[in-house]
């Protein structure tokens, strides 16, 4: 078993397996099949599908788990029971959400893979590094949701369908042409919020980027800023990408009052400066490596991508950024002191955040 997708509905788990079956008559080449299984409990299921397979069906080459519409949005943790007790399944496997079923998502990856030798393996190590998308593996999503925080987030994984071959019998197929099946990922860069059993609301692109300004881990990215009008630029857009970036976050209370401090030291290399005068006189000169301005719209993106992340969390009442267990890890006695006397359910909305970036463009 390679990837598993977990469906509900009726009060039963619907559980779809990615199984790769060797074939006898091919030199032992493998065929991928998705053998589907309704059960109470995941643990019901996934015994059945060993026995549609009619063999011994191995979890421990599991490396991604799909939670469908009807799981996100009623119970997220029962499910995901069953990877915490099975040791077999990996705790590193990729756990991502859609906002369709978990089947379809399945079945279209199935096709994708089939085409164009798509690796799962490949493409988490990719989102963990990048910050257009927030890979997150079971255990890291176990861990926050059991947290002092009780949210966590999770990318969504919403493949388009196949488009099948158009125009049948037509003068394209007559000369051999149409188009082949094709698939592709959704580019929007979502990512799904939940707080202690569900889904909550969703971070866009911006979101999503904010989330990962924050971690060390996303070290590549492309962005644009609107350059400022001082005489270099002339107020052209600016495209550039993280070079090196390090962050440093520092919870406190000052006078009584819950603050976070985010600092994100970067080095950042432009890409593309989208100006249809001077570009020449730009570009040889190396002036934009000195506008202060530049670096000061970076800094102006950097803040709004983080505050939308934060605003979006006080507003669902999400705390998928973990800051509550920050608190109670590093500030454990403040912190105790100021939830007895306020609740935690109104800690993150009395959080303050401040955001101090040192940009150099080079």
């Amino acid at each position: 078993v390679s990837a598993i997708g977990i469906d509900a509905a009726d009060g039963l788990y619907s559980v779809s397996a990615q199984i790769f079956i060797p074939k006898a008559d091919d030199g032992g080449n493998q065929n991928k099949k998705i053998v589907t299984t309704d059960g109470r409990t995941v643990s019901e299921a996934v015994d059945l599908i060993k026995l549609k397979c009619g063999r011994g069906a191995s979890m421990t080459q599991c490396y991604l788990v799909i939670l469908g519409k009807g799981v996100a949005e009623t119970d997220v943790l029962s499910p995901l029971d069953y990877f915490m007790r099975n040791t077999r399944v990996s705790w590193n496997a990729m756990l991502v959400s859609t906002s369709g079923s978990a089947l379809g998502a399945l079945e279209n990856i199935t096709n994708m893979e089939e085409q164009c030798a798509f690796s799962w393996r490949n493409f988490l190590d990719l989102s963990r590094r990048s910050s257009q998308g927030a890979a997150m593996t079971v255990k890291n999503f176990l861990s926050d949701m059991y947290s002092e925080s009780r949210a966590g987030f999770l990318m969504a994984l919403d493949p388009e369908k196949p488009a099948a071959e158009q125009n049948v019998g037509g003068s394209d197929a007559e000369e051999g042409g149409g188009s082949e099946l094709q698939g592709s990922l959704d580019t929007s860069q979502k990512t799904f919020m939940f707080n202690h059993i569900q889904k909550t609301g969703e971070l866009d692109r911006n979101g999503t980027q904010g989330l990962n300004w924050m971690y060390n881990n996303a070290r590549s990215t492309v962005f644009s800023v609107d350059a400022p009008d001082d005489g270099i630029f002339g107020g052209a857009a600016v495209a550039l990408s993280m070079r090196k970036k390090h962050v440093s976050l520092k919870s406190e209370f000052i006078g009584g009052v819950p603050h976070l401090t985010v600092r994100i030291k970067g080095q950042y290399d432009v890409l593309e400066i989208k100006t249809a005068e001077k570009l020449d006189n730009i570009s040889a000169s190396g002036e934009y490596k000195q506008s202060k301005r530049l670096a000061e719209a970076v800094n102006g993106r950097i803040e709004a991508d983080l505050r939308s992340v934060f605003l979006k969390s006080q507003s669902l009442k999400t705390d998928c950024i973990g800051i509550s267990t920050m608190f109670y890890e590093r500030n454990f006695k403040e912190y105790k002191r100021y939830t007895s006397q306020n609740g935690k359910e109104t800690f993150l909305d009395n959080v303050i955040l401040r955001v101090e970036c040192d940009t150099k463009i080079l």
